[in-house]
């Protein structure tokens, strides 16, 4: 699956429920996920204003709501951070937006919490 990817040589990180991510912050957040049976898909592909987008996370929780998890790995590095924020005016321009239908979590200074992880997956009631 992952060799079908246009960065295929970036999915190397296996996770608990079988499936190769790009980073170990998103493989610690699909363990988590998996860990406490949210349902989710990793890059689905959605159409958005003519343009295909790959949240990293879709997830679907019991309650029908389908929300978009963003996790934004690099933010130090300028052009990642600009090519985050223009992805972020795009989905707002859609419809998609934070604390409504998005969730946005970051790594701060190369390390991810998984405090912050968990107070997420809690704030957005994501599991039953």
């Amino acid at each position: 699956v992952a060799a079908s990817k246009r960065y295929a040589d970036q999915y190397k990180h296996l996770t608990d429920k079988g499936e190769y991510v790009a980073s170990k912050s998103e493989l610690l957040i699909a363990n988590k996920l998996y860990a406490q049976g949210i349902k989710y898909e990793y890059e689905k592909e959605v159409w958005i204003g003519g343009r295909c987008y790959r949240p990293d996370f879709t997830i679907y929780p019991n309650d029908g709501r389908e929300l978009y998890w963003e996790h934004a790995g690099m933010m130090d590095k300028p052009e990642y951070r600009q090519r985050h924020e223009e992805k972020m005016d795009f989905l707002a321009q859609h419809g998609i937006k934070l604390q409504e239908n998005l969730i946005v979590t970051q790594d701060r200074n190369g390390t991810i919490s998984m405090d912050e992880i968990q107070r997420t997956i809690d704030f957005y009631r994501l599991r039953d």
